[in-house]
């Protein structure tokens, strides 16, 4: 049967046509020519516009979630079907050499090795605390007795950090041993500019001859010495308060080995009973006596200072 409507022919039975009435089930695919399909009711029990609700957790129509994985060392696509949620959090695991990064260099972010986070956990310390690194250059330390700044009064203790009264206080535990030891590089024929500062001590009992302080010399070396000395009665017959101060200088030359004291200074004498202080040779050796007095004790302090030249 043939049915004709506003112009256009309808042939019953051809299943071409789509009936508005929905009876009709579709064959096969439809092909919308690139149009769109709007006003669109649910499609297959689903409401599109608000489609995206059903695949949070939970839903009716949820995406499978599942644990992350571990941090690796290595890129990887990854091959699981299911999606880790926003808030989702990795457990940090090791990659090779024990860390997830490289290590942080001057020039590279990355991570803190062991051997720096020594370093580090090492500044921490004290007031005053002048630090530097240790003898084998591993980490920074500090030796408070030895190397330490007042901060508040501005001085700077060498061997020592109590009583600090100059900018610099130097103190050497060892008699004898060289507190001060300056050089300045000259450029000379005989090498650098040298000072250097001894400290020494010693008890006579009598008169007697005694050392006080004993200078090493080296062959075809000239060397002036200025000692000072000073010295209090501690015990015995001598007056209470009985001392004496000197200050002795010469001229001391090593030629070939054979050292020769010239030109001793008197600069100085000061005392109550006749005590004395001088410098002789024993040897390659300078020497800086002190005489006391019979049964009586006296301390002896002195500083040596020494000024050379080696001219071969």
């Amino acid at each position: 049967m043939v049915l004709r409507r506003g112009g256009l022919t309808f042939i019953a039975g051809n299943t071409q046509y789509i009936l508005v009435n929905g009876t009709r089930a579709m064959s096969g695919d439809l092909d919308m020519g690139t149009n769109d399909v709007t006003n669109v009711g649910l499609v297959d029990g689903v409401d599109v516009s608000s489609h995206a609700s059903r695949h949070v957790p939970g839903a009716v129509d949820a995406i499978a979630t599942g644990v992350p994985v571990t941090l690796g060392a290595v890129l990887a696509e990854g091959t699981a079907a299911t999606l880790a949620r926003a808030d989702h959090v990795h457990t940090h695991g090791s990659a090779g050499g024990g860390t997830q990064h490289t290590v942080a260099t001057t020039l590279s972010a990355g991570f803190m090795s062991a051997t720096d986070k020594s370093k580090l956990d090492a500044i921490a310390g004290t007031a005053g605390s002048v630090t530097f690194y240790n003898a084998g250059g591993t980490n920074v330390t500090e030796d408070n007795a030895n190397l330490f700044y007042d901060d508040t009064n501005n001085r700077l203790g060498v061997g020592t950090n109590t009583g600090l009264t100059g900018k610099v206080d130097v103190k050497e535990a060892t008699l004898g041993n060289q507190l001060v030891n300056l050089h300045t590089t000259s450029g000379g024929a005989f090498g650098d500019v040298d000072y250097k500062v001894t400290q020494h001590r010693v008890t006579t009992t009598n008169n007697t001859d005694t050392t006080l302080a004993t200078i090493a010399t080296t062959t075809d070396t000239i060397y002036l010495v200025e000692a000072r000395v000073v010295c209090a009665r501690t015990a015995g017959t001598d007056a209470a308060g009985s001392s004496g101060c000197y200050i002795r200088t010469a001229r001391a030359t090593n030629i070939g080995g054979t050292l020769v004291i010239a030109n001793l200074q008197t600069t100085f004498t000061g005392d109550d009973v006749g005590l004395d202080a001088t410098i002789d040779a024993s040897g390659t050796d300078i020497r800086v006596r002190v005489n006391g007095n019979a049964t009586t004790t006296y301390e002896w302090h002195g500083t040596v200072i020494l000024q050379k030249i080696t001219y071969v």
